[in-house]
C-alpha cells in the first residue's frame, strides 16, 4: 500500500476541527518518520513537504511541531543529498 491510501486512512480519521488537522498532521509525520525509517525515502520525502505548510498554516511558523516538521524535512534532504531551498 503506497502513502497515498495511508494518506486517505488518515484523512478518515480526521474531525476536521484545528484538533482533528494537528492529529492527522501528527500521524503523517509519524508515517513519514516510518517510511525514512523503513529506507522508503521516495515515499517519506513527499510526506515531510505535505506536513510541513500544513502545520505553519494550522499551528503557526513558530510552534514547536512545526519547527520539529521543518528540521526532519531539512535532515531528509541532506541525507538524500537534496538541497532545502
Amino acid at each position: 500500500m503506497g502513502y497515498q491510501a495511508d494518506l486517505w486512512i488518515l484523512g478518515a480519521l480526521s474531525t476536521g476541527t484545528r484538533r482533528g488537522l494537528t492529529n492527522q498532521a501528527g500521524c503523517a509525520h509519524n508515517l513519514a518518520l516510518a517510511y525514512w525509517e523503513a529506507g522508503r525515502a521516495a515515499e517519506a520525502l513527499p510526506l515531510f513537504e505535505q506536513i510541513l505548510p500544513d502545520r505553519e498554516r494550522v499551528l503557526g511558523p513558530d510552534h514547536p511541531d512545526t519547527l520539529g516538521s521543518r528540521n526532519n524535512l531539512a535532515t531528509a534532504y541532506h541525507q538524500a543529498g537534496a538541497r532545502a531551498c
